[in-house]
C-alpha cells in the first residue's frame, strides 16, 4: 500500500464490502461471495489494520461478530458473549498459532505435549440453549454476538434439541447451564426439500447453512420441524465448571442426552491435529453434513479462562479451515457431451477457478431441466461446487440481473458428434442421440467403459490412447482391441517398448474374464453390475455344455433371451428388460459380441455352491476400508455366499460392514438400529462358510 490515504481508502471499500456480505449472510441467508472469497477479504482487512493501527476502529467487521436481527422474534441479551472464530488456512499458521498458547501461558514444548479437542467445524447456524433445573427454558441465535434472537418454540420443534437434560438435579452446578452448539440440515435433506421448493416455485438454496438458517426464523414450528433440521452440541456453561476438560464436558453432554459430533478426539500436539485434520478432509465428501473445516480448542478449561478472548473470538481455539468446495466463475460456454448410450449432457465451460484446491474450468449442468430451473446461460456469473471427487456443478446464478437480452440455451435438434436426430423419450430429462455405435461419440465413450476396471480390465489404454486408435482407424470397435499388435501399439505417439508390452499382456489376460463382468462391460443401457450378475447367473444356471463351448452358450442364450423371461429375474423390471432385449436383437450389437468371442473372449462357468450360500437373501452395504482386503474382493466372497451387495444405506439394508474410515454410511446405520459388522465379524462369518 503506496500512502496512509491509500490504505485508508482501501480499508474503507473493505469495511463497506463485508458489512454487505455480513448481511446478506447472516441477516438475507443468502451469500453472494463463496466463504473462500469472504475470508480472503476479511484477512485483507485484518493484515490492514495491524499495519495502519491508527484506522483501527471498534465497529470494524474484524472486531464484531455475527451480523444484525431479523426483527421477526424478540431479543435477548447473552449470558456471555457468543465470538466467532479466527481462522488458520495452513499447516505453519496452525503452528504460530500453537506457539502463541504456549507463550501466553507458558507452556512447555507446546507443539509437542499440548492437549487439544478437535471436532469438524460444521456449516451451520450458532445456537445457545438455556436450561433451568434440566428444563429448556430459551433458545437464542449468535444474533450480533451481544443479544440473539429467541427461537425457542422452534428449538423445540427440532427433534435432537432434548427439552429436559438427564442430569443430577439436586447438582446446584447444573440448576442452570447453557449448551451452545450448531444447528444444521444434512445434505440428503437439503436436496428434498430443494426438490419442494422448485415445485411450488419458491426459493432454492445453494447450501444447507443457508436453508437452516431461513428455516430457525420461520414463524411457524412446524415448517421447522418437517424440514427435520439437526443439532451438535461444541460447549457448555455454568457458573462453576463441571469438568477441567473440554473434551470431557461433551462427554458429559453426550450422556445428558445432548448430541455430540462423533468425530470430536481428545488429541496431543501438532502431529496429531494435523493427521486428524487430513483424515477429516478425506473423508469430508462421505459426511452425512456440510463441512469447512476443524475446530481446535485447549483442552484444559482453566487455560482456557486464563488465555482468554480479544473483542471478536476466543485465544484458546482457531478454526483450521479447509480449501474451499465452492467459488464463483463465469460460464465462458456450453457444449454439449455425449454418453456412451447417447445422452446429450450439458456442460459449463468455465473460467478456470480453483475449487477444493483443485482447479476447475468444466462442471456438469445436468440436463435441460436443470438449465432451465436454474435459469443458467452462457456469459452468467455462477457459484460452483465441488465435494471430493464429485464431479463439479453448478449451483445457481450470483446475480439474476444479467446481460440484457442474453439467449437461453437449448438443446441442438441433431447430434454435434455425428449430426444424426436427437430424441427425448416421453416422460424422460435426457435427450439422446439415436445413432447408436454409429456415432462417433458413443463409440468412444463406450470402448472406454469397456476397459474400466469393473468391466473388462484393461490397464495401459487411457481416454487419450482409445481416442488415437480410433482417429488412426487402428480399431472401429471395443472387439478389436484384441487384434492389436506390438507394430501398431508403436504408431502411437510417446508409446514405448515397455508400456506397449504391458499393454498387449493385460489385453490378452482380460479375455479370460466372467460372464457378468462381459455383460457389464458391453454398456447396455440400464444395465450396472448388479443387473448383470443377476442376468448372468441365470442363463449360466440353464446351459449345459463342455466347458469350451460354455461361453458361445451363454451368448447365444443371450441373444435369444425374451422380454419374458428377462423380467422374471431378479431386479430386472419391464423398463430394464426392454433395454436388453432391444440391444440384445440390434444385428450391429450381435456383430459386435460374437466378435469378442472370436477374438479370444471366454469364461469359466461360475460355481455358486448353493449349499453353503450362508447370506442368500441378505441386502449387505460395504463402508470404509477394511484391511485384510480391498474392496472388490470382500465383495465378491460376499456375493458368493449368495449376498446382494449395494451402496447405499436403507431401512431394507440386512447388515452394514464397517472398516476404517466409514463415514455418513456408518452414521445412518445407526441411526435406523441395523445390524453392523465389524471387520472382526465380517471375516468370522465368511471363514465360517
Amino acid at each position: 500500500m503506496g500512502t496512509n490515504l491509500e490504505a485508508k481508502s482501501r480499508i474503507d471499500y473493505l469495511r463497506l464490502l463485508l458489512e454487505q456480505h455480513n448481511s446478506n449472510y447472516y441477516e438475507q441467508d443468502d451469500p453472494t461471495i463463496s466463504d473462500a472469497e469472504y475470508d480472503t477479504l476479511f484477512t485483507e482487512l485484518k493484515a490492514l489494520e495491524s499495519q495502519y493501527p491508527e484506522f483501527k476502529i471498534a465497529q470494524s467487521p474484524t472486531q464484531r461478530v455475527g451480523g444484525k436481527a431479523s426483527g421477526k422474534f424478540p431479543t435477548i441479551t447473552h449470558s456471555t458473549q457468543m465470538l466467532s472464530l479466527d481462522n488458520v488456512f495452513s499447516e505453519q499458521e496452525l503452528q504460530d498459532f500453537i506457539t502463541r498458547i504456549g507463550e501466553l501461558l507458558r507452556l512447555p514444548d507446546p507443539l509437542q505435549k499440548t492437549h487439544f479437542c478437535a471436532e469438524p467445524k460444521l456449516d451451520g447456524l450458532a445456537l445457545a440453549l438455556h436450561y433451568t433445573n434440566g428444563k429448556l427454558t430459551h433458545a437464542l441465535t449468535r444474533g450480533d454476538g451481544i443479544t440473539g434472537e429467541d427461537v425457542t418454540n422452534n428449538a423445540r420443534a427440532i427433534s435432537d434439541i432434548p427439552l429436559t437434560l438427564q442430569i443430577d438435579k439436586n447438582n446446584p452446578t447444573l440448576q442452570k447451564i447453557e449448551i451452545r452448539g450448531e444447528v444444521y440440515m444434512s445434505k440428503k435433506t437439503l436436496t428434498e426439500l430443494n426438490k419442494i421448493q422448485q415445485e411450488n416455485n419458491q426459493k432454492i438454496y445453494a447450501n444447507s447453512r443457508n436453508f437452516a438458517a431461513g428455516t430457525i426464523r420461520q414463524l411457524d414450528p412446524q415448517i421447522v420441524a418437517d424440514r427435520k433440521l439437526n443439532f451438535y452440541a461444541y460447549s457448555a456453561i455454568t457458573e462453576q465448571p463441571f469438568t477441567d476438560s473440554h473434551y470431557r464436558m461433551l462427554k458429559l453432554l453426550s450422556l445428558w442426552g445432548v448430541p455430540i459430533n462423533p468425530e470430536t478426539k481428545h488429541l496431543r500436539g501438532i502431529k496429531q491435529l494435523l493427521n486428524y485434520y487430513q483424515r477429516i478432509h478425506q473423508k469430508r465428501s462421505k459426511l452425512a453434513y456440510d463441512i469447512d473445516g476443524i475446530v481446535y480448542k485447549l483442552d484444559n478449561i482453566n487455560l482456557q479462562q486464563i488465555a482468554g478472548t480479544t473483542q471478536r473470538a476466543p485465544r484458546w481455539a482457531i478454526a483450521h479451515k479447509f480449501p474451499a468446495e465452492q467459488a464463483i466463475s463465469i460460464i465462458q460456454s456450453i457444449d454439449i457431451q455425449i454418453g456412451r448410450t447417447g445422452v446429450l449432457t450439458p456442460v459449463a465451460r468455465l473460467e478456470p477457478t480453483i475449487v477444493g484446491g483443485v482447479t476447475i474450468s468444466n462442471a456438469t449442468l445436468h440436463n435441460l431441466d436443470e438449465i432451465e430451473r436454474k435459469d443458467i446461460r452462457p456469459l452468467d456469473e455462477v457459484f460452483i461446487r465441488r465435494a471430493g471427487d464429485v464431479i463439479p456443478e453448478v449451483v445457481k446464478l450470483v446475480d439474476p440481473n444479467r446481460t440484457p437480452n442474453s439467449p437461453p440455451f437449448t438443446i441442438p435438434d441433431n447430434c454435434p458428434s455425428c449430426a444424426n436426430p436427437v430424441t427425448r423419450e416421453q416422460q424422460q430429462a435426457h435427450f439422446r442421440c439415436t445413432a447408436g455405435a454409429n456415432c462417433p461419440a458413443q463409440l468412444y465413450q463406450s470402448i472406454c467403459h469397456f476397459i474400466s476396471r469393473k468391466a473388462m480390465a484393461i490397464d495401459g489404454l487411457g481416454k487419450q490412447r482409445i481416442q488415437q486408435l480410433l482417429e488412426q482407424k487402428l480399431i472401429t470397435n471395443a472387439a478389436d482391441l484384441y487384434t492389436l499388435s506390438q507394430e501398431q501399439l508403436s504408431e502411437l505417439p510417446k508409446m514405448k517398448e515397455k508400456s506397449i508390452n504391458n499393454t498387449i499382456t493385460s489385453i490378452a489376460q482380460s479375455k479370460n474374464t466372467s460372464f457378468s463382468r462381459f455383460i457389464y462391460a458391453i454398456g447396455i443401457h440400464e444395465v450396472g453390475e448388479i443387473t448383470a450378475q443377476n442376468l448372468a447367473q441365470t442363463i449360466e444356471a440353464q446351459i449345459s455344455s463342455p466347458p469350451k463351448e460354455h461361453s458361445q452358450k451363454c451368448l447365444d442364450a443371450l441373444l435369444s433371451i425374451s422380454t419374458e423371461q428377462l423380467i422374471d429375474i431378479e431386479d430386472i423390471g419391464p423398463t430394464v428388460a426392454q433395454s436388453i432385449y432391444q440391444f440384445t436383437h440390434k444385428q450391429e450389437n450381435q456383430r459386435f459380441l460374437q466378435q469378442c468371442l472370436d477374438n479370444g473372449i471366454q469364461w469359466k462357468k461360475s460355481t455358486i455352491n448353493t449349499e453353503n450360500q450362508l447370506l442368500k437373501g441378505k441386502t449387505i452395504v460395504l463402508t470404509g476400508t477394511l484391511q485384510s482386503m480391498g474392496r472388490e474382493l470382500a465383495k465378491q466372497k460376499l456375493q458368493a455366499l449368495g449376498a446382494k451387495v449395494t451402496t447405499s444405506v436403507s431401512p431394507t439394508t440386512d447388515i452394514v460392514i464397517i472398516g476404517e474410515n466409514a463415514g455418513s454410511k456408518a452414521t445412518k446405520a445407526e441411526k435406523l438400529n441395523l445390524p453392523i459388522w465389524d471387520e472382526n465379524e465380517f471375516l468370522k462369518n465368511i471363514n465360517q462358510s
